[in-house]
């Protein structure tokens, strides 16, 4: 089905995303002693590289061997814990570095991650074939985690846009910086809105969010993520040859 197509090839994207990027800015890291390249790129492979490889493999051995998939189960859904704690980090240091509801947000993070690991290995844990139904809660909650944390970033990433296009107009930004802060909101935004459709179809039942729709909507915003991900940290030079000659465009008509 088109659905599932767009869904696999969606979640390939990511996977990949999630490593080349992922291990690009811990690279990157471990050079700068950065803590947002740190928590970025941690957050990125931690979901994207790791977190959804072990979904995947939960659904493969799921219906032949439940016990096996119960321990993909958790450990996936662990890691994106870990992950969307990771990005929180980042938002938090980037954009509220002094702002102690800020940090404050953080550690309601923190304690979801620790809620929803707890949870999902007592299920698992408490009978060798966990059934779905058994997980259902803890999936619509750690969707809902994933949506509030991602929603967060793209909040602050397209205000904090907003404000450097302002200064861009006075010459006292750089576009391709402002540029980026764009994309990190859209592709953040896209993030939080696919966790808030896979939250809703949780919630309606266990296997929902293999519904055609929940499949092509989920698939969309997964894609549309990876590829504005690239753009953000891999960006081809066409690209931002385009970004600077709209710029120059644009100053020139002021």
């Amino acid at each position: 089905m088109i659905s599932q197509a767009i869904a696999g090839v969606s979640t390939l994207l990511l996977i990949g995303v999630g490593w080349v990027i992922g291990l690009r800015l811990l690279l990157l890291a471990r050079r700068t002693r950065g803590i947002p390249e740190l928590t970025l790129g941690a957050g990125t492979l931690l979901i994207g590289g790791l977190g959804y490889p072990f979904a995947i493999a939960t659904n493969v051995v799921g219906a032949t061997r439940p016990a096996l998939a119960g321990v993909f189960m958790v450990t996936g859904a662990t890691l994106c814990h870990l992950g969307i704690v990771a990005n929180t980090f980042f938002t938090w240091k980037v954009f509220r570095p002094r702002a102690l509801w800020a940090r404050g947000l953080v550690g309601l993070f923190i304690a979801a991650a620790a809620v929803g690991f707890t949870a999902n290995l007592r299920v698992v844990l408490a009978t060798a074939s966990p059934a779905m139904s058994a997980v259902q809660p803890w999936t619509f909650f750690l969707c809902l985690v994933a949506a509030s944390a991602f929603g967060w970033s793209g909040v602050e990433a397209l205000a904090y846009h907003t404000k450097l296009r302002r200064r861009l107009a006075l010459g006292l930004a750089d576009p391709v910086v402002t540029n980026r802060f764009l994309l990190w909101g859209v592709t953040s935004l896209a993030s939080s809105a696919g966790s808030l459709v896979n939250a809703f179809f949780t919630l309606a039942s266990p296997l929902s969010v293999l519904d055609p729709v929940a499949l092509a909507v989920c698939g969309s915003c997964s894609a549309l993520s990876a590829v504005v991900m690239t753009l953000t940290f891999l960006p081809p030079a066409t690209y931002l040859r385009f970004i600077e000659a709209r710029h120059a465009a644009r100053a020139a008509t002021r």
